[in-house]
């Protein structure tokens, strides 16, 4: 019995593990934008620091010196 409740729970883990994406690189979050903004309010909703919201983050700062500034 109990070898077959550690053997559910390892598949299990396994299962959960298989579910997560890679995340993105900086580069390709430097060059979507959109889905750079969406990530980095879902970080900041979910209270998250994966390695996505780090490579968002990352790009973001990248990108800052490019940007004009507008608004002085």
């Amino acid at each position: 019995m109990k070898t077959l409740a550690l053997t559910l729970m390892l598949f299990a883990t396994t299962l959960a593990g298989c579910s997560e994406e890679k995340a993105k690189s900086v580069d390709w979050y430097e060059t979507h934008s959109k889905e750079r903004i969406a990530k980095l309010n879902e970080c900041a909703q979910k209270g998250t620091i994966s390695q996505d919201c780090k490579n968002a983050q990352l790009a973001t700062h990248n990108n800052s010196a490019e940007t004009p500034v507008t608004d002085w």
